[in-house]
């Protein structure tokens, strides 16, 4: 029997990995087929590095990558699901925000709300700060949108512009999250 095409887009494929901290397991962002088979959906696992089973932390139709861990022990994810305590918008799920699983267990709690998405993050290592590398709208282009100017976000500490495209900037930012 052939292998098919078919079988090879059903495939689940590792797109990201971070070890905890302790080095006990790691955190794998597993991508996969969505349930309609029309776009590519991701979970995120915890793989004992013992060789024990593994665990999905992360489930449903949404994007969840880009594993990383917080001085604490936390989990944080970049990922497009909806907000927890918002209601969204309806660009909300192109958007990836930064989340966070509590290191003792729990439901993710959305940390950032970047109107235009994020494309990375990290934390910082010893502190409570986490970098940004994110899509600014310009001033120009929010006013044709009949989008108003952002009120300052509590927990910015500063902004720096390191780019720009036909619509906006990317800027990275380095951030003081509520959590």
């Amino acid at each position: 029997m052939a292998f098919t095409v078919d079988e090879h887009i059903r495939l689940k494929r590792v797109s990201s990995i971070a070890a905890s901290p302790d080095g006990s397991w790691l955190a794998v962002a597993v991508e996969r087929v969505d349930r309609d088979g029309a776009k590519y959906a991701s979970d995120l696992w915890r793989v004992p590095t013992d060789g024990s089973t593994p665990l999905q932390l992360t489930r449903g139709d949404t994007r969840d990558t880009s594993p990383a861990f917080r001085y604490d022990g936390a989990l944080g994810f970049l990922s497009n699901r909806q907000p927890n305590e918002i209601e969204p918008d309806e660009d909300a799920e192109k958007r990836m925000q930064v989340w966070v699983l509590p290191a003792g267990g729990g439901e993710g709690q959305q940390v950032t709300d970047e109107p235009l998405g994020l494309e990375s993050f990290r934390f910082a290592r010893d502190a409570d700060r986490l970098v940004l590398f994110a899509w600014r709208m310009r001033s120009n282009a929010r006013r044709r949108q009949g989008g108003r100017r952002k009120a300052r976000v509590p927990g910015v500490i500063r902004s720096n512009p390191c780019g720009t495209g036909t619509t906006g900037s990317m800027t990275t930012t380095i951030w003081r999250p509520r959590t």
